[in-house]
């Protein structure tokens, strides 16, 4: 199994990460650390663990997707999975997923779920998805990236990382991944998903902009699966009302409802924006924050909260 650690600036973090996966049940692992290029201690840092890890260093930074590609094109395992430099894996995740490939040869992908860490509580994401998950997946990402643990063959064929995306690059790995294997999970939490202040700083614009490629590059799967494109520009609404861009938030709405007019999130969002464009930016950092559907969320709230 390699596992592929990309990391930027985190000499403070990397080796939490680097040490999930030496305290792995399973022992037969290759450990790629590609530095994206890092002006901090990082490569003193990882001088410790000698050869008991591959270090590759970018020559420039060069995001997320090249680093991820530089360390699968170094990597030499039957089985690949990644995992970034402030995220950690339990220690039965390799086992148990390698068991689950090594047995059953019909799935050339596994998953499990994971534990969202934030400062002041906990979420646990379980996986639901197996077998076909397309078109399913074009939904939303079943996991984090981390979660994965896929087979060399269908890398090959699934080829790397789009390097021209600067956000989402995830969400449309799952997509071709979904398109070339079937996928398996193991029912438990193995991976660790870190949410702090010192992450990199999320840009809702980079997201909208990555999310329009996705669609353009992807058009003709979503023009055969008119729900899904419908559920992807009120995705592309929602973060243009967080940046309070509300012309653009009506752009995406009408292309959303021209896509779906039975998406009833279409007029929960409509209304409540003509009402209060306040309120509903509150109301859609809710629904980010604990992942439900836009309906709960209203059903859910106080006159407090609305206030």
């Amino acid at each position: 199994v390699s596992v592929i650690i990309t990391t930027f600036n985190r000499a403070h973090l990397v080796c939490r990460a680097i040490d999930s996966i030496i305290d792995q049940t399973y022992k037969n692992i290759e450990i790629i650390v590609v530095d994206d290029f890092s002006s901090d201690e990082t490569e003193q840092v990882l001088k410790k663990y000698g050869t008991r890890i591959i270090y590759v260093k970018n020559s420039k930074n060069m995001g997320l997707s090249a680093s991820r590609n530089a360390g699968i094109s170094v990597s030499s395992g039957k089985y690949i999975s990644f995992l970034d430099d402030d995220d950690e894996l339990l220690e039965s995740k390799v086992s148990k997923q390698v068991a689950l490939l090594e047995n059953d040869k019909n799935i050339g992908v596994a998953y499990c779920g994971c534990i969202k860490k934030f400062p002041t509580h906990s979420v646990t994401v379980m996986p639901k998805l197996k077998g076909k998950i397309f078109p399913e997946v074009l939904r939303v990402t079943p996991g984090a990236i981390h979660t994965l643990l896929i087979s060399r063959n269908v890398i090959e064929k699934t080829g790397m990382f789009d390097e021209n995306l600067s956000h989402l690059e995830d969400f449309d790995y799952w997509i071709r991944l979904s398109l070339n294997s079937n996928f398996g999970y193991v029912a438990e939490c193995l991976v660790v998903y870190n949410f702090h202040d010192q992450q990199m700083s999320f840009s809702y614009e980079n997201e909208i902009l990555s999310r329009d490629l996705i669609r353009e590059k992807y058009i003709d799967i979503f023009m055969k699966n008119k729900k899904y494109l419908s559920i992807l520009n009120m995705r592309q609404a929602s973060k243009s009302a967080l940046c309070s861009d509300y012309d653009r938030f009506y752009f995406y709405l009408k292309n959303a409802f021209y896509a779906c007019p039975v998406n009833f999130n279409i007029y929960l969002h409509f209304v409540i924006s003509l009402i209060s464009k306040n309120i509903h930016r509150k109301l859609i950092y809710k629904l980010l924050i604990e992942k439900r559907n836009f309906k709960e969320i209203i059903l859910s709230l106080n006159t407090r909260f609305l206030c």
